[in-house]
């Protein structure tokens, strides 16, 4: 089973309860991918380094918290949301956790049988 956890908005928003979570997967069998999204030459979100200190930041650490880090990069942001979709059903993601509508959305589309889970982030 591979579960697929947003970043921005989601983990961060939640490190420690995405923890619990993403722990629980990992110790049965599961893998656990970070899978966050960038606008092409909008900010620093398509740098490894960045999004790896981000992680960091939130206590994530890879092999520990997650399996894998993930950027889908698009021209705009119904690109990253259609990117984000594409890379889960090319990689049999069967859940998926974010906080922004339109990526969950386009998930549940790509992949009908997928769990797509939403996250409300603090105000």
């Amino acid at each position: 089973m591979t579960a697929a956890f947003d970043l921005d908005g989601t983990i961060s928003a939640y490190p420690q309860i995405c923890g619990f979570l993403a722990h629980g997967i990992r110790r049965n069998g599961g893998k656990v991918v970070v899978l966050t999204g960038a606008v092409r030459g909008v900010g620093p979100g398509h740098d490894r380094a960045f999004r790896m200190n981000q992680l960091h930041e939130v206590n994530w650490n890879v092999g520990v918290d997650f399996d894998e880090l993930v950027i889908a990069v698009g021209d705009d942001v119904s690109d990253v949301a259609r990117e984000k979709a594409k890379w889960m059903k090319e990689n049999s993601a069967e859940i998926f956790i974010d906080d922004t509508a339109l990526f969950l959305m386009e998930a549940k589309k790509t992949n009908p049988g997928m769990l797509v889970l939403g996250v409300v982030p603090p105000q």
